[in-house]
């Protein structure tokens, strides 16, 4: 029993000193306030998304609003944010009569943050995704599971833009000097 206790209060104990290392080491959480930094939701809201053309643009628009404002847009917004979606389609798992029975639905989104006080570029990024579905005996089910492909798509890729927003908001002033730029893609699979 004794070992039991010392070992339970061994555990405690490191828990603490690893939670007490993060906080020093200038860890904080993303969506949290300090003293240096606002809310990363009013940056977030203070960002006007241009409009993204085609139906894939259209979806992934809606997305992004409800994602970075979901108390509604901003009356003076501060910066602009630029996407452009390419969509590709890779079929794959042939079957024995030589049709394809499966398919990657590619997404992926240039995107450039832009401050409008000074025109400068804040953030410029690639990021893809990648979500399956199967292509099926029916044209109809196919065009539907194609569709389904889309929407996961969009959703996971609003995310990923989300993210890296809110990312560069929380940044120090320091580092907030130059722009970032992600020069390589980040690809994300997403499997359906």
């Amino acid at each position: 029993m004794l070992f039991k206790c010392t070992r339970a209060n061994l555990l405690k104990a490191s828990v603490l000193a690893l939670t007490m290392g993060v906080g020093g080491c200038g860890f904080t959480p993303l969506y949290g306030t300090n003293a240096t930094h606002a809310p990363i939701s009013q940056s977030l809201s203070a960002i006007y998304i241009s409009p993204i053309p085609d139906h894939s643009g259209q979806m992934m628009h809606i997305a992004l609003e409800q994602k970075l404002m979901p108390k509604g847009r901003s009356l003076t917004p501060q910066y602009d944010l630029m996407v452009s979606l390419n969509e590709s389609t890779s079929t794959m798992a042939v079957d024995e009569t030589s049709f394809a029975t499966h398919a990657n639905f590619t997404l992926t989104a240039n995107y450039q943050l832009v401050r409008r006080s000074d025109a400068m570029e804040i953030l410029k990024g690639s990021s893809s995704t990648v979500a399956s579905y199967n292509i099926l005996s029916s044209h109809f089910s196919t065009i539907a599971a194609q569709e389904n492909a889309r929407k996961l798509a969009i959703k996971n890729l609003a995310d990923i833009l989300t993210t890296r927003l809110a990312v560069e908001f929380n940044r120090p002033a320091s580092v907030k000097a130059s722009p970032i730029s992600s020069k390589k893609a980040n690809t994300y699979g997403y499997p359906n």
